[in-house]
């Protein structure tokens, strides 16, 4: 059966990226930054001097500030030896991260594409977001740093995938960095678009005898290359088809997970933008103060804030994206009561830049920044499809 090709309109939007990209030739490490340029020698830093070993696949220190001669009965010289044992501590945690990301920089698969995905990333890494920062900053437009030390809010990371698939559809194979079963040694594994519940995804290969293997340690090129080959040759059909006769169940499971984490992540990432978002306390206090204390115009408040009911759908602790709030009033509030209440709302919220007033289809009133954003991802707002907005101001 052919392969599906993706547009390239989906190419330029979620592949690639931002700037080039080189290997930094040495990292600094002091005892609080991670740096790919040495600190400025007026600051008088000290310092550690890493470089990658090929053979081992480690970090190896080439050079560090001399503490020879240094007075540690002193106060500046001990706080130099202690700022230099810092760096040193900062080694054993930072030092099998920037291992990987050399061995999986220097052994990335060749003819493949990098474009993003929704999956987990390959380890947890318990990192400050000041180190992460720092780390991104070493490595300047990386994609292999983007999946491996993943932003706070994103739950999509790079997956490499052959030239002519499909990277939205389920079962697609791609390459993704991986850890050995032991956890120390990196490289690459195949993965399959929006399976979780089958490990094995030989199924579909020209011959699966020859990939029953499916990690290839970085310093393994032949490995990688057999799992590139494998997913080029990969019949999506096929193995779409046998998944579905082997576990139905899964697959089911599988394919609506999918589509729930494709739904919510394309819609975090349009709201990515702050000025996309309201800030749902400022706005709902202003309500509470606008409206009477009880009545018929004391409204019912909810925020629409991107997470779902299932947390498996995201990563653990995603936060919430507050892409609009809307309220309702009871049933027998007056309509002359409720535009001069809304009237007074709107004024509020254009004088503070708190958001605009709109209406909904349904009855509901909203306060939102960006209303086209919010139509076009309806159904992770839990809105209806035929859902639209007009002026609230009642005929």
């Amino acid at each position: 059966m052919g392969k599906t090709t993706k547009s390239s309109a989906l190419s330029a939007r979620r592949a690639g990226r931002a700037v080039p990209f080189s290997l930094p030739k040495h990292i600094y490490l002091t005892d609080k930054q991670t740096l790919s340029q040495p600190p400025p020698p007026a600051d008088g830093e000290p310092h550690l001097v890493l470089v990658f070993d090929k053979k081992t696949g480690g970090m190896v220190i080439k050079n560090s500030t001399s503490l020879v001669g240094v007075p540690v009965c002193e106060p500046l010289g001990l706080l130099k030896a202690t700022k230099l044992s810092s760096a040193i501590l900062r080694l054993m945690t930072l030092g099998p991260l920037l291992a990987s990301l050399y061995s999986l920089h220097l052994s990335e698969p060749k003819g493949m594409q990098p474009i993003k995905v929704s999956m987990k990333p390959a380890a947890r890494l318990f990192l400050s977001e000041k180190e992460k920062r720092q780390v991104e900053r070493c490595f300047p437009g990386s994609t292999i740093v983007d999946t491996l030390v993943p932003k706070g809010k994103s739950i999509l990371f790079y997956g490499w995938f052959a030239p002519n698939t499909d990277p939205e559809r389920v079962g697609t194979p791609y390459l993704a960095p991986a850890f050995g079963n032991l956890g120390s040694l990196v490289g690459w594994k195949i993965r399959r678009v929006g399976i979780t519940h089958t490990e094995k995804t030989t199924i579909g290969y020209v011959d699966t005898a020859a990939h029953n293997d499916e990690f290839a340690a970085w310093n393994d090129p032949d490995g990688i290359q057999r799992l590139a080959d494998a997913c080029s040759e990969c019949d999506v059909d096929y193995a779409e088809t046998l998944t579905m006769l082997e576990n139905p169940e899964a697959y089911a499971a599988d394919t609506k997970m999918f589509a729930l984490q494709k739904l919510y992540s394309d819609a975090r990432e349009d709201f990515s933008r702050p000025k996309d978002s309201i800030k749902p306390v400022v706005v709902s206090q202003l309500i509470d103060q606008t409206c009477p204390r009880s009545g018929s115009l004391r409204p019912t408040i909810t925020d629409v804030d991107l997470i779902p009911y299932s947390w498996a759908v995201l990563p653990h602790r995603s936060k919430p994206i507050y892409v609009g709030l809307y309220f309702v009033f009871r049933p027998d509030a007056l309509a002359e009561e409720v535009s001069e209440v809304l009237r007074v709302i709107d004024q509020r919220l254009q004088e503070m830049s708190l958001g605009i007033l709109r209406e909904g289809s349904d009855g509901t009133f909203w306060v939102l920044k960006n209303e086209e954003l919010i139509l076009r991802h309806r159904q992770a707002c839990g809105l209806p499809p035929d859902f639209v907005f007009s002026d609230w101001v009642r005929s």
